[in-house]
């Protein structure tokens, strides 16, 4: 099990608000902790003592100089932060911001475009592969995503400008065939909006691991009858 808050990624198309989650989310950090941003090009605006700023850069005329953000990821590593912020992932930085996740830097962020929850969990598997001089199996990518996020949140831009969160999904685990190898990344919806009644609470159960510590470390109080799950989804 896995101690420290949930790790995260924000979703949705452009101008629906991602930027603007992430800097609202960033001021519950508690002080003490160190955060490292990594942005291309830098948007963050956080609210915190202990923020330090990593921005990409392209080539000059010459082609030369570019700093890219899988560049910068992999030095954040050396820079022993608490948390890890990813502006927004595109390609291959994915992999190590995921190994990042897997490897004791609990409580990090991201955000990426993507038209659903589960639409982000696969676009992030594909960027996993993207990731140069690494040819990585399918099912180890799913691995990896599956085990390194804990929630999603899809963020929407509504026709009339109203930008508003969606729906929360946890990360159950990796969906495995017959054979054994993960094939996919399975969500449980804990929240979600329904029109004319707001944002709701829509599980009957959920992980673990993911509700202890939403429950002792965040203050969160669980609805009544809500069953704890193990990771891979038996009940606990």
């Amino acid at each position: 099990m896995r101690a420290g808050p949930p790790q995260h990624s924000d979703l949705g198309g452009t101008g629906s608000g991602k930027t603007t989650l992430l800097n609202v989310l960033s001021s519950f950090i508690p002080e003490g902790e160190s955060i490292i941003t990594i942005e291309n090009p830098a948007e963050l605006q956080l609210q915190h003592p202990d923020v330090r700023r990593l921005e990409a850069r392209p080539p000059n005329i010459e082609g030369k100089g570019e700093v890219t953000q899988r560049e910068l990821v992999q030095d954040a590593l050396r820079m022993f932060p608490d948390r890890i912020i990813v502006g927004e992932v595109r390609g291959g930085e994915a992999f190590d911001m995921l190994q990042a996740m897997n490897s004791g830097h609990l409580g990090s962020m991201t955000t990426g475009h993507a038209n659903d929850a589960q639409g982000m969990a696969r676009r992030l598997v594909s960027m996993v592969q993207m990731a140069e001089d690494i040819d990585m199996p399918y099912s180890v990518a799913v691995d990896l995503v599956a085990n390194g996020i804990d929630l999603i949140v899809h963020i929407v831009r509504e026709k009339t400008g109203r930008r508003r969160i969606d729906h929360v999904v946890e990360v159950v685990g990796p969906v495995r065939g017959p054979d054994g190898a993960s094939y996919d990344v399975e969500l449980n919806p804990l929240w979600k909006y329904v029109q004319g009644k707001g944002f709701v609470w829509v599980a009957e159960e959920m992980r673990a691991d993911h509700l202890e510590r939403l429950r002792d470390k965040g203050g969160w109080r669980p609805p009544a009858g809500l069953r704890p799950l193990r990771p891979g989804g038996e009940v606990a």
